[in-house]
């Protein structure tokens, strides 16, 4: 029998981790190796949550800074207003926090990726891409 060849083993995945030191930006814990294949079939792992499931399956994350999750449940908790962009007729209050919360880490990536690079575009090229695509 033939050893699996992993697009990014284990260990790769690891690594990768370690370097980012994140957590989730759904639940706020450590992150993991997730074993999956990738669109061609190909065995590997990806960062990830076991979060939500009793398999441990969870979601595929690169998560963000914990500052930034703190921040996030915190404005989660200022402002309730997110917690409704989630049809409640099939979500539960911690589902529906998590995402809020989530969301709310996104805002806060752009935010930093706003103060720490320099734009793509001026706003007469952005108008000009724009109005290409129509």
């Amino acid at each position: 029998m033939s050893k699996v060849k992993y697009d990014t083993t284990k260990a790769e995945c690891w690594k990768v981790i370690k370097e980012q030191n994140n957590v989730c930006d759904h639940c706020g814990r450590k992150l993991k190796p997730l074993k999956t294949v990738d669109n061609a079939g190909t065995p590997t792992y990806w960062v990830g949550c076991g979060h939500g499931n009793k398999d441990g399956w969870g979601h595929f994350t690169h998560g963000v800074q914990k500052e930034i999750y703190d921040l996030a449940v915190k404005m989660t908790l200022l402002d309730d207003y997110r917690l409704g962009c989630v049809d409640r007729n099939d979500s539960t209050f911690k589902y529906s926090f998590q995402e809020a919360t989530r969301k709310n880490c996104d805002i806060l990536r752009k935010v930093e990726q706003a103060k720490n690079n320099k734009q793509t575009y001026t706003k007469k090229n952005l108008e000009e891409y724009f109005n290409k695509r129509k």
